[in-house]
């Protein structure tokens, strides 16, 4: 299988599990000994008869939850250098022709265990145990936004973090007239306005003060906005009935 050193253990995976020559999600586990050295280089560039159940390697999935260094791949070819963080495990694309090869470097003697899978998973680093030896990630998952630059991934962490909404639920003090809902944010994440279903009437909400133009909700109906462009302005309601209810929530 080209150039494999002796300190490179590779196993065979199915997912599932099934004949290797049949099409479907394969995996290949590699487990690096980094006791014997702190820099491998796996060429599976001559394996291509050897490896023609497996047509491609798209994923790499990482696992250095035990080491507290980072874990660096480098790829020939295209140059793709990947840097798994102290403690974290991790899903990483591969941008490299069959077969590849791969060098593995990192500053510990530990063992580092890593899949090659022949279909995509979206790039993401998560912590690997609450007790690793470099936890360096918060315990929450981190999504990661990838691009490419000059045959380089080029990689961005941005950490998930849970929201929570403010309530500005309640009635129409005056019915058919115009009232404050949800104040204006230039950093607003998301806002929600719904006409409850037991209502019979519509609900109307609107931007500035006073709107111009209005946006009806039949009962039972919602607007929930978020995402990267999302409404900042002052929100604005009303119904022709005073004491309708309605729900609101935002951030």
């Amino acid at each position: 299988m080209g150039s494999v050193p002796t300190n490179l253990q590779l196993a065979l995976n199915q997912v599932p599990t099934g004949n290797p020559s049949c099409e479907g999600r394969k995996s290949i586990t590699i487990l690096i000994d980094f006791s014997l050295g702190l820099t491998y280089t796996l060429d599976l560039s001559g394996a291509q008869a050897q490896l023609a159940w497996f047509k491609s390697i798209q994923t790499l999935y990482v696992d250095n939850s035990a080491n507290a260094n980072p874990f660096i791949i480098t790829c020939g070819v295209t140059t793709q250098r990947i840097s798994i963080p102290a403690g974290a495990c991790a899903y990483m694309p591969l941008l490299q022709p069959d077969q590849p090869v791969l060098q593995f470097n990192t500053a510990s003697a530990v063992t580092v265990k890593i899949q090659l899978l022949n279909f995509f998973l979206p790039p993401c680093v998560w912590n690997g145990t609450t007790g690793g030896a470099g936890g360096t990630l918060p315990v929450a998952d981190a999504i990661l936004d990838a691009t490419v630059v000059g045959g380089k991934v080029q990689v961005t962490q941005i950490p998930f973090t849970i929201q929570s909404l403010t309530d500005a639920s309640g009635t129409i003090t005056t019915g058919g007239t115009v009232q404050a809902c949800v104040p204006a944010s230039a950093s607003r994440a998301r806002w929600i306005i719904s006409n409850p279903s037991t209502e019979s009437e519509v609900l109307q909400f609107g931007f500035g003060s006073p709107p111009t133009h209005f946006i009806d909700l039949l009962p039972g109906a919602t607007w929930d906005e978020s995402g990267s462009s999302i409404v900042g302005d002052a929100v604005q309601i009303k119904a022709a009935t005073t004491g309708h209810t309605f729900t609101a929530y935002y951030k």
